[in-house]
């Protein structure tokens, strides 16, 4: 099953969650899920809140299109509550701790000309 990044107000974690995932046919016919799972840690400055559990996607870019979705929603938060999302990072890492691409909040954003 593949997750959505949610964020959670009231205790300010990275929540997730779930929804329908994409199955492939392996060389032997049968139904497989092909997944991989990311942990999105948020860095902020010299702060890094860790992701714990971690979500499943069937590839890289899936990952990076919902951790723009994400910031999104924790940027709308920060201005909500009188603050400047700035500097803000989702450092997705895979299963062994290696950072595999660093997604700057603002890359979330469109500009006025779009």
């Amino acid at each position: 099953m593949r997750r959505r990044l949610v964020r959670d107000p009231s205790n300010r974690r990275v929540k997730h969650r779930p929804e329908q995932s994409t199955a492939a046919f392996c060389s032997h016919g049968l139904q497989e899920e092909i997944r991989v799972r990311y942990f999105f840690n948020i860095r902020d400055g010299e702060r890094t809140e860790e992701d714990l559990e971690g979500s499943e996607f069937d590839t890289l870019e899936l990952a990076i299109e919902d951790a723009r979705l994400a910031a999104r929603e924790i940027m709308a938060e920060h201005v909500l509550a009188g603050y400047e999302p700035d500097g803000q990072f989702f450092d997705i890492a895979d299963e062994e701790g290696r950072v595999l691409v660093s997604v700057p909040f603002r890359s979330a954003l469109r500009s006025k000309s779009q």
